[in-house]
């Protein structure tokens, strides 16, 4: 049974439209940490704020903007498209500047914070990195946190010490108290004794 032209016409203008040449497939590009650039973040990617030394500097919040004024508004754009934050983020992974998730929203936290309409001057972008620090490597933290414990160890034990010792001054003047009572007392009955024997005496 044959198929009719009718029929074999649109399966075949499908499938033509349905077929992408190779020339127009998007290229794709990967940086020297292994991230893929998108076409948005090229300019990232020819520019120093993705250095060795400037971008661990962006990334823990140590890049002063006063001496490079022109990144604040390369931040600031790359911070609108969410193609270049991946890519950012994906470089901070990649280098180790961030290791925890604490830090990897940090830095999306910052990076928000330079989305700002117009963009942050240098003098807030140093004002915010002070009032949010870099959450330190989780070695670090965890040192901090023992350390921490220790502290508050060292500080119950001193108020254990202090308490036992106001418990152990205030057990000696009770006893110290409890002595005098029981030689007013001996004294007392030494004393009546003595007034009785009298009157007996006397008889």
């Amino acid at each position: 049974m044959r198929m009719s032209w009718a029929l074999l016409l649109p399966l075949i203008f499908l499938g033509v439209g349905c077929a992408t040449p190779y020339k127009d497939l998007p290229v794709v590009k990967i940086d020297r940490y292994g991230c893929v650039i998108p076409s948005q973040a090229v300019v990232l990617n020819r520019t120093e704020l993705t250095a060795s030394t400037i971008f661990g500097e962006f990334v823990n919040g140590k890049l002063d903007y006063k001496d490079r004024p022109e990144l604040v508004e390369l931040v600031s754009k790359a911070s609108k498209d969410a193609l270049a934050v991946d890519y950012l983020v994906c470089i901070a992974n990649k280098r180790g500047d961030v290791t925890t998730q604490e830090q990897k929203d940090h830095l999306l936290k910052r990076l928000d914070f330079m989305r700002g309409v117009p963009p942050p001057t240098p003098a807030q972008i140093a004002q915010w990195q002070e009032r949010n620090p870099f959450p330190p490597p989780i070695e670090t933290a965890m040192r901090m946190l023992i350390a921490s414990h220790e502290e508050r160890l060292k500080e119950y034990q001193e108020r254990e010490k202090e308490r036992e010792k106001e418990y152990q001054d205030m057990k000696k003047a009770y006893q110290e108290r409890e002595k005098a009572y029981q030689e007013q007392l001996k004294n007392m009955m030494e004393h009546q004794e003595r007034l009785t024997l009298r009157l007996l005496s006397t008889k």
